[in-house]
């Protein structure tokens, strides 16, 4: 007779355990893999790795590179890799005058499109001034008072931002106006689209050490409001994992007692005197 395996042993129950927890593993990263927030890290490295375009025209007349308004002159006087200077207040203060006065959708449309981190901050002379388009999520907003100027802007939002392609890294954006009940605060999540000009790469003090991240001003931001649709959407994510691992529970205790009922009659069988034949 061939030897029947003992379901009911300990090592046997953790085979059948284990079983289990890899089935419901496998539902749980197969649901998370459908998500496509959860890929962008992926694409963030590979995007990171790649050089950014060459201008098409890095000669290209400066009039026509501009925004109506823009003074060139003033934008020679930045200079990259340094706190904000003295020299340089004309030039941020009249780009944010000509946001100012200037709607976004008329600033939405000049723009030359959405830019990467990378071409910022690598090209940040050709850039300058320009008027650019970024995509990512705002971490941090605050109000802070603009210095005494003759440009008539007297506060502005100190926003950090994390761009799409780099969100490992963040940027630093100067808003003028942010959407009725924006979230502000050192620790805000809210995806925004910022279209604005860029400005230069900035040297701040971080926890660590001194870094530089670009530096882009804007009249306001894109931001898409969290809907009830998206709550709905957390909701059916956690009733999905609550039916997995419901689902494998049921599936464990199921198969644990058909083993259990199994091996218990086979013992019993195993168990009976054989009879003595005469």
């Amino acid at each position: 007779m061939p030897k029947v395996r003992n379901y009911l042993a300990r090592r046997e129950q953790w085979r059948l355990l284990t079983l289990v927890l890899a089935l419901g593993l496998a539902i749980f990263m197969m649901n998370e893999a459908r998500k496509p927030d959860n890929w962008l890290w992926i694409t963030s490295i590979s995007r990171a790795n790649v050089e950014p375009a060459e201008p098409t025209d890095p000669k290209e007349d400066a009039i026509g590179r501009y925004f109506t308004g823009v003074k060139p002159e003033y934008l020679d006087t930045v200079r990259d890799d340094t706190i904000f200077r003295h020299d340089e207040q004309d030039a941020w203060f009249h780009l944010l005058q000509i946001l100012e006065k200037t709607d976004q959708q008329t600033l939405g449309k000049a723009s030359i499109g959405r830019v990467s981190f990378a071409q910022l901050f690598s090209q940040s002379n050709y850039y300058r001034g320009r008027l650019v388009t970024l995509c990512g999520n705002v971490r941090r907003a605050h109000r802070l008072t603009a210095p005494k100027n003759d440009y008539g802007i007297k506060r502005y939002y100190q926003i950090w931002f994390q761009p799409e392609d780099n969100p490992t890294t963040p940027m630093v954006v100067y808003c003028l106006h942010l959407p009725k009940g924006f979230p502000t605060g050192m620790d805000v999540s809210a995806e925004a689209t910022i279209t604005g000009f860029f400005f230069k790469r900035w040297v701040y003090k971080a926890k660590d050490s001194l870094r530089t991240a670009p530096v882009v001003l804007t009249r306001t931001v894109d931001w898409r409001k969290p809907t009830s649709q998206t709550k709905e959407t957390v909701q059916v994510d956690t009733w999905f994992l609550l039916v997995v691992f419901g689902t494998s529970a049921a599936i464990s205790i199921v198969v644990s007692a058909y083993i259990y009922t199994r091996t218990r009659r086979l013992r019993l069988r195993n168990e009976e005197p054989t009879k003595c034949q005469l």
